[in-house]
């Protein structure tokens, strides 16, 4: 499997950080997890797995869209298969949304797919707000007994070299957090580099 990406590292270090206001970030982060998971990557299988997708957005790009809900093009993405992490293709991320619906009936529901053709590769309701717009901070679970796979079974998510797919999960749950504007993740950068000198320098 392929090294863990930098992304991941900043993601780690924004986390680090501390928590972003909202005047300080222009950038959300959505985190889709499953735990105990199985599926495929690359054609491999996996089971009993802690996996992932994650998807970088920016906070402009929010819009309404279907009655009662939001939608958002993210501008990058990657997956997590435990350890290691592996970039999204840009055509896939181009051509794809996260989106909400909420209303008291129906709850919270949160979904991932395509527009072209159109996908959704997974949906399900979440334990939270509802009216949540997409870009304020929010995490929980999916609701007890519900299949968020839809698409993502069969087709996946594409990645470089291949496809990312789960088939099934013992529990999954969303994380979405503001992360702070690029200039801050460039002071971010350059600090982790530095550690890693000064730590080559003691070696």
């Amino acid at each position: 499997m392929h090294e863990p990406k930098v992304t991941l590292a900043l993601a780690a270090a924004v986390a680090a950080f501390g928590a972003v206001a909202p005047t300080e970030a222009d950038l959300v982060r959505y985190t889709f997890s499953f735990e105990a998971a199985a599926g495929s990557l690359d054609d491999v299988d996996f089971t009993d797995a802690a996996a992932s997708f994650t998807l970088l957005a920016e906070l402009e790009d929010i819009q309404p869209g279907s009655p009662r809900g939001f939608n958002v093009t993210p501008r990058s993405g990657y997956v997590t298969l435990d350890d290691a992490s592996f970039e999204m293709e840009s055509a896939f991320v181009d051509d794809s949304a996260v989106w909400t619906y909420s209303d008291p009936t129906d709850g919270l529901v949160i979904g991932f797919g395509l527009y072209q053709p159109f996908e959704n590769l997974t949906l399900g309701h979440y334990d939270g707000p509802i009216g949540w717009n997409l870009a304020t901070p929010f995490s929980g679970p999916a609701v007890a007994g519900d299949d968020v796979l839809r698409d993502i079974v069969d087709d996946g998510i594409l990645i470089d070299g291949g496809a990312f797919r789960i088939s099934g999960y013992g529990s999954t749950a969303i994380e979405v957090v503001l992360v702070p504007a690029p200039g801050v993740i460039a002071m971010l950068a350059s600090s982790v580099v530095v550690r890693r000198r000064s730590s080559r320098r003691r070696d």
